[in-house]
């Protein structure tokens, strides 16, 4: 099977990204390492994972409908797994627009992009 993992340096998305490249599974993962949160972390949730010929990872925003449809055009994925998203209940009443971009209008560039290329399975986690 053939996985889309977006927000894949994250907790959840590397363990995510684990579980099926230990099955044997092609995982993608996307993430923009965004300057808020712990890119030192998220690269460390990744180290182990980097070494398997099953993952490979696109530093990429989901609001960049290029890149998604690049990804998209080299890739048939069976199923998107959405875990990106701009994190922070207090940042997000002052950042208002910011959260909006990514949260809302970055999960619609990555519907459009699974339409047009025929993905009709998205496990979404908000």
């Amino acid at each position: 099977m053939n996985i889309l993992v977006t927000g894949s340096a994250g907790f959840i998305g590397s363990h995510v990204c684990k579980y099926f490249v230990k099955r044997g599974h092609s995982v993608i993962g996307i993430d923009n390492f965004d300057v808020n949160n712990s890119n030192k972390l998220k690269r460390l949730n990744l180290t182990n994972l980097q070494k398997n010929r099953c993952f490979k990872l696109h530093v990429a925003d989901i609001k960049n409908k290029a890149i998604l449809n690049r990804i998209f055009s080299s890739n048939k994925f069976d199923v998107v797994i959405h875990l990106a998203a701009k994190p922070g209940i207090i940042s997000s009443v002052k950042h208002i627009n910011d959260y909006y971009e990514v949260n809302v209008l970055g999960f619609l560039s990555l519907l459009e992009i699974m339409r047009i290329n025929n993905v009709g399975k998205l496990i979404f986690a908000s």
